[in-house]
């Protein structure tokens, strides 16, 4: 092809200043330049990215609902991540790659201290990241599964689950039990409920009304973001103990119970006669002189009988115990019904006082020998004791102090 005037001057030209070829190297070297720059910079977003901190917004731990007392134990970590070695308290369990988390079932509650060691990809050396450790909890269950009988007042303040199965309770005995917790599960009752409340409610704050050595009543409190199924309490008081008749409480208190007379009085003294003198069987009749007898010391009263004892009083009646208290809020009550039964205790009564001590006999007077011309009376008959007052009765225990936020519910 011919070379035309203008190429020939522009060969002409480069020649002439030396530059055409070099613009053509410098180029390539400008290219080489730029992708040896893009791979560094390639590299360094790489290493950027491995190496994570690791802390607890890195490496999250969440705890899944399973089966009731069992929770799903996930501990997660960055994608950037090669692999993860997993320690659950202190023990190796798997080395992790491939995905982004470990999941291992625990019980409620319970304590795993765990430890990861995280390390770059192959592809960025393997190397070793860094390790982090921390120690969870999982979520606390109140699984009722047997009754139980509380000895202490009883605060679960951060339940999960709270769970009552079938013909199961909680007798409280008198002392407090509140439970706070995100969810209330009242197993549904199989078959027709019998007996008294008492026997078949999830709570019972005693079992019977029989007095017993306490008759504390208990402060119930419950509160749910949400409650399944139908709760039933049983509010029941003790009842008062009889105040002990006046005798028995004697006897309790070691005194000497009353004889069942006083004493009585003492007999008079006798009149006392002067013997006078009789001429028969003298030897000198005629000049003898009878003399009858005198009256010496006439004879006295006799002593009054004693006034008799008053009686023992009786005990007053112990009180009634109270029903109790029950605050129950439920934020999402559309599955839950609420029965709360009450029966106050009934007071006492009182105990009757014991009779009191019958005074004591007058005294017999003294005997009037027949030349005393006066006698003697007997001693006046003591007064008898009144009887001990009666014990006043146990006022009744009151009703229960009711403050629910639930919107069926009854109380009987």
């Amino acid at each position: 092809m011919p070379i035309s005037m203008r190429n020939i001057l522009i060969i002409g030209l480069c020649v002439s200043l030396g530059a055409c070829a070099f613009k053509k190297e410098d180029a390539e070297d400008k290219q080489r330049q730029d992708l040896a720059d893009d791979v560094a910079k390639k590299i360094q977003e790489d290493q950027k990215n491995s190496v994570v901190e690791l802390k607890e917004s890195t490496v999250p731990v969440t705890f899944e609902e399973k089966d009731l007392g069992d929770y799903e134990f996930k501990i997660q970590w960055p994608d950037s991540i090669g692999s993860v070695e997993i320690y659950l308290n202190n023990q190796y369990q798997e080395t992790v790659t491939g995905k982004n988390y470990f999941k291992r079932i625990v019980s409620q509650g319970e304590q795993i201290s765990y430890r990861i060691r995280a390390y770059a990809s192959i592809a960025n050396g393997g190397v070793l990241i860094g390790e982090y450790e921390n120690i969870a909890t999982a979520p606390v269950d109140l699984l009722v599964y047997n009754s139980r009988s509380l000895n202490a007042d009883l605060k679960m303040l951060n339940v999960n689950r709270a769970y009552f199965r079938t013909d199961t309770k909680i007798i409280t005995n008198g002392f407090d039990l509140t439970i706070i917790a995100r969810t209330l599960i009242v197993e549904d009752v199989v078959g027709t409920q019998n007996g008294k409340p008492g026997q078949y409610s999830q709570i019972v704050t005693h079992p019977t009304h029989e007095p017993s050595k306490t008759n504390r009543s208990s402060n119930i409190k419950i509160k749910a973001d949400r409650a399944i199924g139908k709760l039933q309490i049983a509010m029941i008081g003790k009842d008062g103990h009889n105040g002990k008749d006046g005798n028995d409480y004697a006897v309790e208190q070691g005194l000497s119970l009353l004889s069942p007379r006083a004493a009585d009085g003492a007999k008079g003294a006798d009149g006392i006669i002067e013997r006078g003198q009789s001429c028969a069987g003298k030897k000198n009749p005629d000049t003898c002189v009878n003399t009858g007898d005198k009256c010496k010391a006439k004879p006295t009263n006799g002593t009054n009988g004693a006034d008799g004892a008053n009686g023992f009083p009786g005990q007053d009646g112990e009180n009634g115990g109270d029903a109790g208290f029950v605050k129950i809020e439920v934020t999402d009550d559309s599955e839950f019904f609420l029965e709360i039964y009450q029966k106050p205790g009934k007071g006492g009564l009182g105990g009757k006082g014991s009779a009191g001590q019958l005074g004591g006999k007058g005294g017999a007077p003294g005997n009037r020998p027949s030349a005393c011309t006066e006698g003697a009376a007997a001693g006046s008959d003591g007064k008898n004791g009144a009887p001990g007052a009666d014990g006043k009765n146990g006022a009744d225990g009151r009703a229960i102090i009711l403050e629910t936020k639930v919107r069926n519910q009854r109380v009987i």
